[in-house]
C-alpha cells in the first residue's frame, strides 16, 4: 500500500523563512533512531515524525532531559503508532492537542502563531485510515474557518448577474471585471507637460541635492526592516521582511547592493515591478460579487525597502519644493490648518 507522510502548516504562509522545519518518516524504531536523528537534524527547531512506534516514558524523558527539543506526540493505531513533534525548547508552545493519528502544535516564532498538524495516513484507503483522512481535511477547515479569513467562493456573479461556477468562467468573469477596473485611460501627455513647464517651481540647492542623491547603506536599510509591520503577506517572491531580518547577516550585503544597483541602472527588477492582486472580503454583501471583495496589491518586500527610503530622504527637503499655501502631503504639514484658515477668514 502505498502511504504519504504529510506535515500540514497552515495559518500562516511562508512560515519557513522563519523557522527551519525537517519531515522524516523513520519506519518505526524510535528508540534506536533518535540519537541518529537529533545529530543530523539538531540544527532544526521543528523536527516532525512519523511512524516511531510506541515510545516508552523513560525514553521521553531521556530526550527531554538530555536535549534542548520538547516532544510532543500521539499514540495511534497500525502504522501510525507515535507520530511525534518535536519542538526547540526556546519556542513557546501555546496549543497542543492530539486527534486520533494527528499532533497539532501552536507555536509562536518572532511575534507569529505557527499551527502545525503532523499526520502519518494513506492517501488513499477505504477504511478507517481513510476516514482519518477525511477527518483531517475538516479538522483543518474548521480551524480555517475560525480564523475568520475564508476567501474561496464557489461561484461567482458575472456582469449580467449571472452565477458562473466552472473555473473558466470564473477566470473569465475575474479577468473583465479587473481588466476593466485597471484599464489605462487616455492622457494628453503633452498638455500636461505645457501646463508643469509654466509652473514657477522651487528648487532644490546643490546641498540639497546631494542629501537627498545617496546610496542606501546595510545600517539603513536594516532599520528600515525593522519598521515594517511583522505578519504581512509577502509579495510574489514570497519572502517576508522577517526573513530578512532573521538571516541579514547572510543576505544583508547582497540585498543591499541589489538595491543601489537598481538605483545605479535607473530600473527595477522584474520582480520589484510585479504585485499580486489578492481579494480581502468587505463583510457586507453577496461573497458571489466580486465588488464585495477589496482589491489589494502584494509587494515585494525589498521594493518596500526602496520606496521607503526614497520617501524619508525626500521628506527632507519636500517643504523647500512644496508651495507655503499648501497645507498637505508634506512633513508639519496638517490639512486641519485649511479649516483654521476659513475659520480666520468669516470672523
Amino acid at each position: 500500500m502505498m502511504h504519504a507522510k504529510l506535515t500540514f502548516l497552515y495559518s500562516t504562509l511562508l512560515m519557513l523563512s522563519i523557522l527551519k522545519i525537517i519531515s522524516v518518516n523513520i519506519r518505526r524504531s524510535f528508540e534506536t533512531k533518535i540519537d541518529g536523528i537529533i545529530k543530523d537534524y539538531g540544527d532544526c527547531e521543528v523536527i516532525c515524525l512519523q511512524e516511531c512506534d510506541y515510545i516508552k516514558q523513560n525514553v521521553i524523558s531521556d530526550l527531554e532531559n538530555n536535549t534542548d527539543f520538547k516532544i510532543y506526540f500521539s499514540q495511534g493505531e497500525l502504522h501510525t503508532k507515535g507520530v511525534v513533534t518535536l519542538v526547540k525548547k526556546n519556542i513557546e508552545c501555546t496549543n497542543h492537542i492530539l486527534k486520533v493519528r494527528l499532533v497539532h502544535t501552536s507555536f509562536k516564532a518572532d511575534d507569529k502563531v505557527l499551527n502545525l498538524l503532523n499526520i502519518y495516513s494513506p492517501t488513499k484507503s477505504t477504511g478507517r485510515q481513510g476516514i482519518f483522512y477525511r477527518e483531517m481535511i475538516e479538522y483543518c477547515a474548521s480551524e480555517e474557518e475560525k480564523r475568520g479569513d475564508k476567501r474561496e467562493v464557489e461561484s461567482v456573479l458575472d456582469k449580467n448577474g449571472k452565477s458562473c461556477t466552472s473555473k473558466s468562467e470564473v477566470i473569465q468573469v475575474v479577468t473583465d471585471i479587473y481588466s476593466d477596473l485597471y484599464k489605462s485611460q487616455n492622457i494628453d501627455r503633452q498638455s500636461m507637460t505645457d501646463y508643469l513647464e509654466d509652473l514657477e517651481q522651487n528648487k532644490l540647492t546643490e546641498e540639497d541635492k546631494t542629501n537627498f542623491d545617496t546610496f542606501i547603506t546595510q545600517d539603513e536599510c536594516l532599520k528600515l526592516l525593522k519598521e515594517f509591520k511583522n505578519n504581512k503577506s509577502p509579495g510574489v517572491d514570497g519572502i517576508r521582511n522577517s526573513f530578512y531580518t532573521k538571516f541579514w547577516n547572510i543576505i544583508g550585503e547582497d540585498l543591499v547592493k541589489v538595491l543601489n544597483n537598481v538605483y545605479l541602472n535607473g530600473e527595477l527588477t522584474e520582480l520589484m515591478k510585479t504585485g499580486l492582486i489578492s481579494l480581502i472580503y468587505k463583510n457586507k454583501g453577496n461573497r458571489k460579487d466580486l465588488k464585495q471583495w477589496r482589491p489589494i496589491s502584494l509587494l515585494c518586500v525589498d521594493y518596500k525597502i526602496l520606496t521607503k527610503f526614497l520617501s524619508k530622504n525626500l521628506s527632507k527637503v519636500i517643504n523647500k519644493l512644496l508651495d507655503k499655501n499648501q497645507t498637505g502631503a508634506g512633513p508639519e504639514k496638517l490639512i486641519l490648518d485649511n479649516l483654521l484658515s476659513i475659520e480666520s477668514i468669516l470672523e
